[in-house]
């Protein structure tokens, strides 16, 4: 291979590496976002629970 393929070739790898890593950084975030629904919730339900109308 010449110069400009292997250029080519560690500019696609390094892409894919970058891609990679932001979708696993997105998947945490939608993970961390949903357990802090979820908790917010629980919380919620045993805040108002105790509460005699």
């Amino acid at each position: 291979m010449n110069q400009t393929q292997t250029e080519v070739v560690q500019t696609e790898k390094n892409n894919f590496i970058a891609s990679i890593i932001s979708f696993i950084g997105t998947l945490l975030f939608v993970i961390s976002s949903t357990i802090t629904l979820i908790e917010s919730y629980k919380s919620y339900v045993l805040a108002t629970e105790n509460i005699s109308v």
